[in-house]
Parts: C-alpha cells; sequence; structure tokens
C-alpha cells in the first residue's frame, strides 16, 4: 500500500489531479483484487515497485496496477524493460 499510495500521489500531482481511484483504496480494497497475479521488485532489498495483472487470453494480459516508489532509487525503473 505504501508504494501504490506513494506512486499515485506522486502522479496526482504531477497531473494536478488528486481523484485518482488507487488513492481511495484500503489495503482490503487491494487484497480483493484476487483475479490479479502480483509481482514486485527490490532495490536493496526493499520493495521498490508493484505489478498486477491477469491473463485476458491465451498470450495477452491486462495490467491493472503498476506502481513504482517515487524515490531516488527507482528512477526510470517503470519505462525499463528489463525490470
Amino acid at each position: 500500500m505504501e508504494i501504490q499510495r506513494a506512486a499515485y500521489a506522486e502522479e496526482a500531482r504531477l497531473i494536478g489531479f488528486g481523484d485518482i481511484p488507487p488513492l481511495r483504496e484500503s489495503a482490503v480494497d487491494v487484497r480483493n483484487l484476487t483475479d490479479l497475479d502480483w509481482r514486485g521488485a527490490h532495490v536493496d532489498g526493499v520493495l521498490a515497485a508493484i505489478i498486477g495483472w491477469r491473463s485476458v487470453g491465451p498470450d495477452e494480459i491486462e495490467i491493472d496496477r503498476l506502481a513504482v516508489h517515487p524515490g531516488p532509487s527507482t528512477r526510470g525503473w517503470a519505462s525499463r524493460s528489463n525490470a
């Protein structure tokens, strides 16, 4: 939740719009997203990024969540193809 809130708060600040739905979600709301597969990436042993997706076809996925902590150690992670 910390990564999601920090990432989406930064996005809201950048676009000047604070009503982004993930900012209103609780930990229970996110836990109830049981149709998603989740992965995380660590920097120096600390969780720094998350992604949640679902399969929508044999060779197709739909990304529901992508959040990267906006701290300096994660700059560029959302655009990395090998992360």
